[in-house]
């Protein structure tokens, strides 16, 4: 049995990112014996198999989820990995060589961990505008200077983002049941066009479930290939619009008790604040605003839901 299994999910995806991808994963310098390659294609328009070469890895497959959804293809991985330890890694993601090794040494040293993630570097194909520094976490950028981790349910700079997040097993197990049991959190995952990514913290807030913890460290590096358009500002506010709405969907499905905060005076500070920003930045922390007032009614429409 593998000690890892590497689960890369793609959908109708830039064939070179995912050749540089899969490079990088060449290069890493953990034996390939122990660490076992699932590719899952989600339901790409053209079946990926027959277009990229896994020949390199003993332990390589690709598998079709035909569930349209990065979810899907998330809870696809999960159920037929059988690695202790599943690491998921994005098409356009490039692990630095020692990255395996350097998770396996976390989790072998750090048992009270059940998820953790990496510190992450943007490539551009293009020069990012200066109104973009802010928001560039919803890319999935971020460079940490110390490791972070904790125990406690609630989100915070701790969690890991989705791309390079290892997990444990047990984690894995608790996150399938869960979504079995409530299918609502689907919904927090990306499909498509949608930009929800909620997923990514309800999965790795599933190992305080566990009375586990969740963080990051910087001796895990990766780049994130990023190309020219998700730099626009159409993009950017979309994103952060869906962000926003999951972020709250997340903490009510968690805890139905939860609204998210929203108020006269609070609508009145932000505009405030905006008085002081840039088009773009107006723009976009108008989007961010709308997002937390979708999630509000879509809130109140599962409450009513029995």
């Amino acid at each position: 049995m593998p000690r890892l299994s590497i689960i890369v999910c793609t959908h109708n995806p830039n064939l070179t990112n995912l050749d540089r991808t899969l490079a990088a994963l060449q290069a890493q310098d953990l034996a390939v014996e122990q660490w076992e390659l699932i590719v899952i294609d989600n339901a790409s328009a053209l079946p990926l198999a027959p277009r990229i070469d896994l020949q390199w890895h003993r332990q390589a497959r690709v598998c079709r989820e035909e569930t349209l959804g990065l979810i899907h293809a998330r809870l696809h991985g999960m159920r037929v990995a059988s690695g202790e330890l599943i690491v998921f890694v994005d098409d356009d993601n490039l692990l630095a060589s020692d990255y395996l090794s350097k998770t396996v040494a976390i989790a072998d040293t750090r048992p009270w961990l059940g998820a953790w993630g990496a510190t992450i570097r943007g490539e551009f194909a293009s020069k990012p505008p200066d109104w973009i520094q802010p928001y560039l976490y919803g890319l999935a950028v971020r460079e940490i200077m110390r490791e972070r981790w904790q125990n406690l349910p609630a989100p915070s700079s701790a969690v890991p983002a989705g791309a390079g997040m290892t997990l444990r097993r047990s984690v894995c197990h608790r996150y399938l049941d869960v979504c079995n049991t409530d299918p609502r959190r689907l919904k927090l995952g990306r499909s498509g066009q949608a930009l929800s990514s909620g997923e990514d913290v309800d999965i790795a807030l599933t190992a305080t479930d566990l009375g586990l913890g969740f963080g990051i460290f910087p001796e895990l590096r990766l780049t994130h290939l990023i190309p020219a358009n998700r730099l626009e500002i159409g993009y950017v506010s979309r994103l952060m619009e869906s962000i926003e709405q999951s972020h709250h969907l997340l903490l009510y499905l968690r805890d139905a008790s939860y609204r998210p905060p929203g108020h006269f005076g609070e609508d009145l500070l932000i505009r405030w604040r905006m008085r002081h920003m840039s088009p773009e930045r107006r723009l976009i922390e108008r989007s961010i605003a709308r997002g937390r007032r979708n999630a509000l009614r879509a809130i109140k429409e599962l409450a009513r839901t029995p």
